[in-house]
C-alpha cells in the first residue's frame, strides 16, 4: 500500500482531521492525561486554527465519529463551574445552553433535532472559551 501524502495544511481534510483530534480532548482529560485541557487545546493546534474550525467542521467530525458524543455529554455533566455551556439530551432533541447565575443569561439555550450539529455547537463554545483564556 502506498503511503498517503499528508493533507494540505489548512485544507478541508486537514481541518476535519484536526477537529476529530480535538474531539478526543474530553476523553483524554477524563482518562488522566497529564496535560490540562488548556494545554491539550494548545498542543493539538486548536488555538492556531480555531477561526477555521467552524461548527460545520465539528459537525462533520461528529458525523464521522459519533462515538465521541458521549465523551462530550460526560464533559457537560462533569462541569463544576459557572457560567458554563451545557448539553441536555431530550431524546429526539438536544439542548445546548449557557448557565450563569446572572438571570439574563440563564435562559440562553437552543434545541436541535440534529445531534451532530448540537454537539458541534457545544464543543465549539467550550474550545473557544478555553482558547480565549489561553490567548489572554
Amino acid at each position: 500500500m502506498t503511503p498517503q501524502p499528508p493533507h494540505k495544511e489548512g485544507g478541508p481534510e486537514f481541518l476535519l482531521d484536526l477537529a476529530i483530534k480535538c474531539l478526543d480532548i474530553s476523553r483524554l482529560y477524563r482518562e488522566g492525561e497529564p496535560l490540562s485541557y488548556r494545554d491539550l487545546v494548545v498542543k493539538l493546534g486548536y488555538c492556531r486554527w480555531r477561526k477555521h474550525l467552524t461548527k460545520a467542521v465539528f459537525k462533520s467530525a461528529f458525523q464521522a465519529c459519533p462515538e465521541k458524543m458521549p465523551d462530550w455529554q460526560q464533559w457537560s455533566w462533569d462541569q463544576r463551574w459557572s457560567p458554563s455551556w451545557y448539553l441536555e439530551d431530550e431524546g429526539e432533541r438536544v439542548v445546548v445552553g449557557y448557565y450563569s447565575p446572572d438571570s439574563w443569561w440563564r435562559n440562553r439555550k437552543r434545541s436541535y433535532s440534529d445531534r451532530a450539529k448540537s454537539y458541534a455547537t457545544f464543543v465549539k463554545h467550550i474550545l473557544d472559551g478555553i482558547a480565549r483564556r489561553v490567548e489572554q
